[in-house]
C-alpha cells in the first residue's frame, strides 16, 4: 500500500462519494476506485460497499480506517522531520522586533553561544503573520506577543511571561506633567503604533472606542525603534512594551504617563505546529525559553515586591496577579 491509496481511502470515508473525492484530490474516479481495489487485494477483504447512492465502509473498512489515519500522520511527521533537518542542525525562528531585540535578545544570544554548531535563522516581522508561516513550514518557531494565550487550529502555544505595556512620551510633553492621565486626555493626541493588527495596538483602539475617544491621528510605523524616534520628533504618544523603553527611561529620553485606566500587559509566547515531532534544536530552544522565562519572571516579581514607592515614570508596575497564572 502507498500514500496515495491511503489518502484516497481516508477521503472516501469522509465524502462517501467517488465524484466528490475526485474533485477534492484531482484524480479520475476510475483511478480512485483502483486505489481502493488495490488496498482490498493487499488486505484480502472488502473495505467499502454501496449503500444507496453512497459508498460506505464495511466492518473491516472501519477497522482499517484507524490504522490508515495513523499511517498518514506518521508519514507526515517523517516528511517534516526530514524537511526541517535537511542534514543540518537548524532552527528557523520568526520574532517581533520588540521580542527579538529587547525582551528575548539575551535568550537568543545564549542559545547561539551554547550551541554554535546549530544553524539559527531569525526573521523579524509582524506577529500576525507567524501562524501562516508555521503552517506553510517557513519557520519552526514563532515568538509572539498576545493579549492572551494564542489559540488557533493546528498551532501549539507555550506561554513564557507577561510583559507590561506603558504609554510613553517625550519628557516635555504636556501629558507628562499630569498627575493622572485618563482616556479622554488622548482625544487630541497623535499615536505612533507598530502594525494595524498588532495585538496591543488593537487592544488600545478597542479601549479608546469603548471610552468614545478618537485620537487626532494614528500612525503605524512597523518598527518600535522607528516609533521611539518618531516620539522624539513629533511629540506623539506610543504604547510600548517595558523592555523596549527600559534604557530610554533610565536615560531620561522618554517617560511613562501616569495612566489611571486599565492595565495593558502582553503575553510573550512561543508558537509551533501542533502534533509535529520536535527536532533537537527546537526542543533545546523551547526548554531554554521556558527556563529563561521563569528566571526573568522571578526577578521581576522580586523587583516589584521590593519597590515600596514607585516613581511616577514607572507607576504602572507589572501585575503580580497575571504572573501567578503562569508560575506558582
Amino acid at each position: 500500500m502507498d500514500t496515495k491509496q491511503l489518502i484516497t481511502f481516508v477521503t472516501l470515508s469522509e465524502e462517501k462519494n467517488y465524484s466528490k473525492v475526485a474533485q477534492k484530490l484531482n484524480y479520475a474516479s476510475s483511478t480512485l476506485m483502483e486505489h481502493v481495489r488495490s488496498l482490498e487485494e493487499e488486505l484480502g477483504c472488502r473495505l467499502t460497499e454501496r449503500e444507496g447512492k453512497y459508498t460506505v465502509l464495511t466492518g473491516a473498512g472501519k477497522e482499517f480506517l484507524n490504522y490508515a489515519q495513523k499511517m498518514l500522520i506518521l508519514q507526515k511527521q517523517a516528511k517534516e522531520a526530514v524537511e526541517t533537518s535537511d542534514g543540518t542542525d537548524r532552527v528557523r525562528i520568526a520574532t517581533a522586533e520588540s521580542i527579538g531585540q529587547y525582551s528575548l535578545a539575551r535568550l537568543f544570544n545564549e542559545y547561539t553561544l551554547h550551541y554554535p554548531e546549530s544553524e539559527t535563522i531569525i526573521k523579524v516581522g509582524n506577529c500576525s503573520m507567524f501562524p501562516e508561516m508555521l503552517l506553510n513550514k517557513q519557520i519552526e518557531l514563532g515568538y509572539v506577543y498576545g493579549m492572551s494565550n494564542f489559540r488557533a487550529q493546528g498551532i501549539e502555544s507555550v506561554p513564557l511571561f507577561w510583559e507590561p505595556l506603558h504609554f510613553v512620551v517625550q519628557p516635555d510633553h504636556p501629558l507628562a506633567q499630569y498627575d493622572e492621565v485618563k482616556a479622554e486626555d488622548f482625544a487630541k493626541e497623535r499615536f505612533a503604533l507598530t502594525y494595524e493588527d498588532c495585538c496591543y495596538a488593537m487592544a488600545l483602539k478597542e479601549m479608546l472606542a469603548r471610552q468614545g475617544v478618537s485620537p487626532k491621528a494614528q500612525n503605524h510605523l512597523g518598527s518600535v525603534n522607528m516609533i521611539k524616534s518618531y516620539i522624539k520628533q513629533n511629540r506623539c504618544v506610543a504604547l510600548l512594551p517595558r523592555a523596549v523603553i527600559k534604557e530610554d527611561l533610565a536615560k531620561g529620553n522618554l517617560c511613562c504617563l501616569n495612566w489611571s485606566g486599565e492595565e495593558f500587559t502582553a503575553l510573550a509566547q512561543v508558537l509551533y505546529l501542533k502534533g509535529r515531532a520536535l527536532t533537537e534544536p527546537m526542543q533545546r530552544l523551547l526548554d531554554l525559553s521556558v527556563k529563561y522565562a521563569k528566571t526573568r519572571s522571578s526577578a521581576r516579581l522580586r523587583n516589584v515586591n521590593a519597590q515600596t514607592r514607585p516613581e511616577r515614570s514607572v507607576r504602572n508596575t507589572f501585575p503580580i496577579a497575571n504572573m501567578s497564572r503562569l508560575y506558582n
